[in-house]
């Protein structure tokens, strides 16, 4: 995954952040970053993966939608 310099440090901050507050350690910036390639690394697939199954999903609901949409739209023979 490729982010911007900004992005990457941001990522960084927070985790930062996050082990002070939440845990009361202090984590250095060496540290976060092998963390956030750890991250990228080995559990990056399962978040990438839930969201191409949220799309779909979301995309059958839309054409089912229109399709029944489309089908109360067909005129009655007379």
């Amino acid at each position: 995954m490729r982010l911007e310099k900004q992005e990457h440090q941001a990522m960084i901050d927070d985790l930062i952040r996050y082990f002070e507050i939440e845990r009361g350690e202090q984590l250095g910036s060496i540290e976060a970053e092998q963390l956030i390639e750890f991250f990228n690394k080995h559990l990056a697939n399962y978040y990438y993966n839930q969201g191409v199954e949220d799309s779909r999903q979301l995309v059958e609901d839309k054409v089912l939608n229109l399709d029944e949409d489309l089908r109360a739209m067909m005129r009655v023979k007379k």
